[in-house]
């Protein structure tokens, strides 16, 4: 029966580890030599495999020693110390990355305000959403105009009005009648999602629900703002610029099932002389 060498037992343990690659090879050990000795840098480390009640078996081949005559053993024990050195080197734990990496179930240590700051803001943000989505109610009334801005700020104000229980009946669209410098006039009219296509409708969604809104009597300190937008719009002639613009709207209600449209209606609600400095 064959005797395991200290060196045997190491790259059993390394294989077990596996830190042994499919050649043989421990990973990460690569045999040095000096320039004297780079016939040996062929060196390569095989294990053979247990066979029923056979012992393990660890061999070197040393292809450019075979063919030198002069102390080829003493060479090869040379050889062996290298490798088992550089070995036992591989096993050993390192100390970086041990460090480096927490073990498993370990909290990594940070800035407790950060996560003050945080949980804080979680809390904030759930007490918003759920007093702005809470049903009518003394408690909502109360609390509605503390979270208003941070939800108007956010995008996050939604009215789900519109669902139920008496959702809005009114098609609406908003015209511009634009007055030039020369007495022509010109209509335009906000985009409207019926006269889109897709893609358009997806960039444009928001200019319907924005004159959904806009043009509401509550909404009438935005007005101005409306007309000198349609008319740097509209501002394509460089000696023939927009001088007033009017808004108009245009709304009918949804018929029940089966009933006919109505033909629009139509109420100017609005109309402003637009200066030059508006057109800029």
């Amino acid at each position: 029966m064959l005797t395991r060498s200290p060196a045997y037992e190491e790259v059993c343990a390394a294989r077990r580890l596996g830190r042994i690659l499919p050649s043989g090879t421990p990973d990460g050990i690569t045999p040095l030599y000096s320039a004297k000795e780079r016939n040996y840098q062929a060196a390569e480390c095989e294990v053979a495999e247990p066979m029923g009640e056979q012992t393990l078996e660890m061999t070197f081949h040393f292809p450019a020693i075979l063919e030198q005559t002069d102390q080829p053993m003493g060479k090869q024990k040379q050889a062996n110390a290298v490798f088992q050195e550089q070995t036992s080197r591989s096993l050993a734990p390192s100390s970086s990355f041990d460090t480096a990496i927490p073990p498993p179930g370990a909290r990594t240590n940070g800035p407790r305000w950060g996560r003050a700051a945080i949980n804080l803001f979680l809390l904030w943000h759930l007490y918003a959403l759920t007093i702005w989505l809470l049903p009518q109610s003394a408690l909502r009334e109360s609390c509605v105009q503390t979270v208003t801005p941070y939800m108007t700020f956010t995008g996050l104000m939604q009215s789900w009005t519109m669902f139920s229980p008496d959702p809005s009946k009114l098609d609406m669209y908003v015209e511009a009648r634009i007055t030039y410098a020369n007495g022509q006039e010109r209509s335009w009219t906000y985009p409207r999602m019926i006269n889109l296509g897709y893609i358009e409708r997806y960039r444009h969604e928001r200019f319907r629900k924005f004159i959904e809104l806009a043009h509401l009597e509550d909404n009438r300190m935005i007005w101005p703002s409306v007309a000198r937008y349609a008319a740097r719009v509209n501002n394509h002639y460089p000696h023939n610029p927009p001088v007033d613009v009017q808004l108009i709207r245009h709304f009918r209600f949804t018929p029940p099932p089966g009933g006919e449209w109505a033909p629009y209606q139509t109420s100017p609600f609005y109309k402003q002389a637009i200066l030059e400095q508006d057109l800029q």
